[in-house]
């Protein structure tokens, strides 16, 4: 005898709110993940099993939850939005990804830019007598004209690599 489904309360929505997700889970230009959440919260609204809805999409059931939940705890903000494209951007916002967890930046985007304004210039305007830079004196000139207070030659490496940039 298999296990019973428990079957959740469906989600609450407005029509208007039900007619948005379903634009967005069937335009083409929408992304694959952004479809998907949309569908997840879909099928909470027919009240769906988490692990129909999780074999059906093929993700994992806690990421079925987490997406409803997330949907139960915004619902207020969401029905305060009364016209059809505000509600479109609203809910295009709330599928975004929640920042992560993780090591913050070391460097600012106007330290990286200083950096890379300092590859773009020439040496010796430096007091450099080399006709190219080396990763080790981009990195010994940005501490010593006081852009970082330290960064490894790997680092500045990094940062020129990542980031696009016009050569003079």
């Amino acid at each position: 005898m298999g296990r019973k489904l428990s079957i959740p309360e469906p989600l609450l929505m407005t029509k208007i709110q039900h007619e948005v997700l379903l634009h967005i889970s069937t335009r083409p230009t929408t992304t694959l993940k952004l479809s998907g959440r949309a569908r997840i919260l879909l099928l909470g609204y027919e009240a769906t099993p988490y692990s129909v809805i999780s074999k059906e999409l093929g993700i994992d059931v806690n990421t079925v939850k987490s997406w409803q939940n997330r949907w139960i705890e915004f619902q207020p903000i969401l029905s305060a939005i009364t016209t059809r494209s505000d509600l479109i951007e609203g809910i295009t916002l709330f599928f975004k990804d929640l920042a992560r967890s993780g090591k913050p930046k070391k460097f600012s985007d106007s330290e990286e830019k200083q950096i890379i304004a300092l590859a773009c210039d020439r040496p010796d305007n430096h007091g450099v007598e080399m006709t190219n830079w080396s990763h080790q004196m981009l990195a010994s000139i940005a501490q010593s004209e006081g852009i970082v207070e330290s960064i490894s030659p790997a680092q500045v490496g990094r940062i020129l690599k990542n980031k696009p940039f016009a050569t003079p």
